[in-house]
């Protein structure tokens, strides 16, 4: 299991954006964002684990995740597959005040924004000249800028009119055996999962199973599960008023004393100091 938080929360510019550049390796390893996220890539060839399946990340593809959304992204950075990506993340209801009066562009945005939607994944290689020059002439203005909010969504217009006439890039194959084994852990990750037991029903061995995602997502079983129940237990402590322990159960953990280790190990901290930095940061936020 990582040190790194699972959760990266960032840090927004005015409350509401934050707008970077950069080069060099990749996040590699399973996390989500408590904001919208758009990640543009400029050069490299890697691969996005995301919604149960793999998309190639290659240059001019433009990657939106939804917040909340588990993701993971691969690329093996070196002399011949320079990573370059531009990353923007937004606070989608705040920003949705602002493009409301573009109604068309503000409709595609709220679709894939809604915090219940699939990634949604352009193709833009065909404008890659236009869409880099645009994000170069917002990127020299964004840190002098007033309002980066204002700006923010200026941008988010720009990028949008892009999207109303990009191609979305369709779902893969779907029966790649990492694809089931997340479907199978999505619906069973609040009870107890057994390798064996769904092995045996997608009709493989264990060891096979355990093998195989590895390679096809660089990541283990037990690491996804683990990181799926932190997931639906920072919904809880972010949305309710149970118990540690009765957070601990319904995300499917059989122990208190696991389950706080796990968040520790995720996270960073016990569950209840996650709850009051949720508390004080949108204390702050008002």
């Amino acid at each position: 299991m990582t040190d790194q938080a699972l959760l990266d929360r960032i840090s927004l510019d005015d409350f509401s954006a934050e707008f970077k550049r950069s080069s060099g390796r990749s996040v590699n390893y399973y996390h989500w964002h408590q904001c919208l996220e758009l990640l543009y890539i400029e050069s490299g060839v890697g691969i996005v684990v995301v919604d149960n399946q793999k998309f190639t990340a290659r240059a001019g593809r433009l990657f939106v995740f939804p917040q909340g959304k588990i993701h993971k992204v691969m690329v093996e950075n070196s002399d011949a597959n320079r990573y370059r990506r531009t990353i923007i993340h937004v606070d989608a209801a705040m920003m949705s005040g602002y493009l409301r009066p573009f109604s068309q562009r503000h409709q595609l945005f709220l679709q894939i924004a809604d915090a219940g939607a699939r990634v949604s994944i352009y193709d833009l290689s065909g404008a890659a000249d236009k869409f880099a020059g645009m994000l170069q002439t917002f990127w020299e203005n964004y840190h002098e800028a007033g309002s980066k909010t204002e700006l923010m969504a200026l941008l988010l217009l720009n990028i949008l009119g892009f999207l109303s006439s990009g191609v979305y890039v369709r779902a893969g194959n779907s029966g790649v055996l990492s694809s089931k084994i997340m479907n199978y852990i999505e619906v069973n990750y609040a009870h107890k999962i057994s390798l064996e037991n769904m092995a045996a029903s997608l009709n493989v061995s264990g060891s096979y199973a355990s093998r195989t995602f590895r390679k096809e997502t660089g990541g283990t079983i037990q690491e996804y599960i683990i990181i799926r129940r932190i997931k639906h237990a920072c919904e809880l402590l972010e949305h309710s008023t149970l118990s540690v322990s009765d957070i601990a159960t319904q995300s499917g953990f059989n122990h208190v004393t696991y389950f706080i280790k796990c968040f520790n190990d995720v996270m960073g901290c016990a569950p209840l100091k996650y709850k009051q930095r949720v508390i004080t940061s949108k204390k702050s936020a008002c």
